[in-house]
């Protein structure tokens, strides 16, 4: 990233522009997500190492090596150990407030959610601050929603339309009330 930074301020007015994806920057592993390891065959052992290897500092290929070498020789069901790699190319762990370096540049955000289990910790909260922190610095571009699970739910346990929905209310809200906070000269929620 520090190089495509360089490069982006070395040439100002360039017709480039990042994508900002929340999930850069998640709180948790989506509550689906591990359910559907469970029902896969994971144990809670195994679920704790992959949150501490997900959590851990480091690229995320490094986590996910480091995780690999502690199961070698255990017994993980094939189908779990497909999708162990899912958080460490699909979920960032790190704070939004870390990615203000790249705004200047961002020309479309993007406020991806997993499921919409624990709505207010997984969604709302972090998406309110993606908007926060854009409204925060000027940002005048769209915002998309898109809804990641169905990667590992199956059509039939999610109505994607309505999640998706329900999912751009809760921006178009978040989105006002920042605006009316900023214009009145308000610290932002």
């Amino acid at each position: 990233m520090t190089t495509l930074v360089g490069w982006l301020q070395a040439n100002p007015g360039a017709p480039v522009g990042l994508t900002l994806d929340s999930s850069v920057a998640m709180p948790d592993l989506p509550v689906t997500y591990r359910r559907v390891l469970r029902r896969l065959g994971a144990t809670p052992g195994l679920e704790a190492q992959l949150e501490t290897a997900w959590r851990s500092e480091g690229a995320p290929f490094d986590r996910l090596g480091r995780l690999l070498a502690a199961l070698e020789g255990v017994e993980v069901p094939a189908a779990v150990r497909e999708e162990l790699v899912t958080p460490f190319i699909r979920f960032g762990h790190g704070d939004l407030q870390d990615w203000t370096h790249v705004l200047p540049w961002v020309g479309h955000a993007h406020a991806k959610f997993w499921d919409w289990e624990d709505a207010d910790a997984h969604v709302r909260a972090p998406h309110r601050e993606l908007v926060t922190l854009l409204v925060r610095h000027g940002y005048r571009g769209s915002i998309s929603s898109e809804f990641g699970g169905i990667a590992w739910l199956d059509r039939d346990e999610v109505d994607i339309f309505e999640l998706t929905r329900e999912h751009i209310g809760f921006l178009r809200s978040a989105l006002a009330d920042t605006n009316a906070v900023t214009r009145s000269g308000r610290a932002p929620p």
